[in-house]
């Protein structure tokens, strides 16, 4: 989750694991998560930002550290900030 919109709405952000390695990949392996997880080496794809509803999901595999939850906000905000 990126953010919390509203009561019942998110900024969500898609995640691979796919090889997938772009300047908007953010590689996240299982010991960063401060709890839950998931079970392979995967990529938060920071260029792929979505909303959703909160009744769509299903559940929550798990919470990402400070610091990782740190570095995809700074790639998204490098990337909304970029000049083209």
């Amino acid at each position: 989750m990126i953010a919390n919109v509203s009561d019942n709405e998110l900024i969500l952000a898609q995640i691979t694991s796919r090889a997938f390695f772009d300047s908007y990949s953010v590689k996240i392996e299982p010991n960063d998560f401060e709890s839950g997880g998931l079970r392979t080496q995967s990529n938060i794809r920071a260029n792929k930002l979505f909303t959703a509803e909160t009744s769509i999901i299903m559940y929550r595999a798990g919470k990402l550290k400070i610091e990782k939850t740190t570095e995809t906000v700074k790639t998204i905000i490098n990337m909304l900030t970029q000049d083209e």
